[in-house]
């Protein structure tokens, strides 16, 4: 994972793993419909050469890179080797031209979600779709969020069926919730069991 994509879709990164007996790098790629600096994928008949950070390239794809690449372990350390540095640093992304100066394959997994942070706002959109993932696995258990725009959850609670959860509630770290307990507005509990 990139260090500024912090979020990534799971199924995507398992199908990645899947690949990799026929490619000995995958990365992975995103539509994205807004206009964004994100690397391009750049094909060629149907084979992934590079990830392109330039606009004016061509043979590049409606695919962004999404951040994140599954790599054969036994190639690993060859192509990290041989990433060049650019303008005083070393990218990554340089693997993908690396695999395919080599002869190996190179293949990429659409995700259907993506979060890079880069700046606050980035930061705040990536807290929301967290908070909107807690938030529904919270709901799939059975549990009753009165405001979910004012509920924060951390990534380890846990949220039993039939707990209702009033506004203005934080958990933070390992907060457990068992069945049938009402947590009433402006709570604060951290690593904390509550209930039997």
């Amino acid at each position: 994972l990139l260090g500024d994509c912090p979020i990534v879709d799971k199924d995507a990164v398992l199908r990645a793993f899947r690949s990799l007996k026929d490619h000995a790098l995958v990365v992975g790629g995103v539509k994205l419909y807004t206009k964004n600096d994100y690397g391009k994928v750049k094909f060629e008949n149907g084979k992934v050469l590079s990830i392109d950070d330039s606009k004016s390239s061509s043979n590049v794809s409606e695919f962004s890179n999404a951040g994140w690449f599954v790599c054969d372990g036994c190639y690993l350390h060859t192509f990290l080797e041989k990433i060049p540095k650019i303008n005083g640093e070393y990218y990554l992304t340089q693997c993908v031209e690396i695999a395919n100066s080599l002869g190996f394959s190179v293949g990429m997994e659409e995700c259907s979600e993506y979060c890079s942070i880069n700046t606050q706002d980035d930061y705040r959109m990536a807290l929301d779709k967290l908070q909107e993932r807690f938030h529904e696995t919270a709901l799939q258990n059975g549990a009753v969020l009165i405001d979910r725009k004012s509920t924060f959850l951390s990534y380890d609670t846990v949220i039993s069926e039939d707990v209702v959860i009033y506004p203005h509630v934080m958990c933070e770290g390992k907060v457990v919730f068992n069945k049938r307990v009402h947590v009433k507005p402006f709570s604060y509990i951290k690593n904390s069991v509550i209930g039997e």
